[in-house]
């Protein structure tokens, strides 16, 4: 069985500063094509067509059912982040920031969500509301028994 999905492309670059990141995405829009920092994109929504056949569609199936905690954007950030997430059923969720030496530096979320996608800003301030320090944070998303973890870095 072959289904057609229509997907749209929209890219929503972030502002800032300039960084040491290197890794560039190309993107064919109107026949021109364009490079883009990866650090600079933090939004991508696909236009167009595309069309899947049964053992694709069964791997995007499973795709959207995991469990996924998707790296911060902007990364570095100054003053806020976003945190996305992905969620496959409902379920008791935790959104933990943690400094380098493992210490908790403020509980961002803790309850039952729905399954799918989440997002939640971190305006990076510590659990007393005091701005922290620059430096390398985690971010960690406890959902059910499973746990994921990725590093983010807060400039001032």
């Amino acid at each position: 069985m072959k289904r057609t999905y229509f997907l749209l492309l929209l890219i929503l670059a972030v502002s800032g500063g300039t960084y040491a990141q290197t890794d560039t995405m190309v993107f064919e829009t109107g026949g021109t094509l364009k490079k883009y920092l990866v650090s600079n994109i933090a939004q991508i929504t696909f236009v167009g067509s595309v069309t899947m056949t049964g053992d694709e569609i069964t791997k995007a199936n499973a795709l959207l059912k995991s469990f996924a905690l998707h790296q911060n954007y902007p990364n570095p950030f100054n003053p806020t982040t976003n945190i996305s997430y992905r969620l496959p059923e409902r379920g008791l969720a935790k959104v933990r920031v943690f400094d380098s030496n493992g210490k908790l530096v403020k509980d961002l979320l803790s309850g039952i969500q729905e399954a799918g996608e989440h997002n939640i800003v971190w305006d990076s301030r510590n659990v007393d509301g005091h701005t922290v320090a620059s430096g390398v944070y985690f971010y960690q998303v406890q959902f059910n028994s499973s746990e994921l973890t990725k590093k983010m870095i807060f400039l001032k």
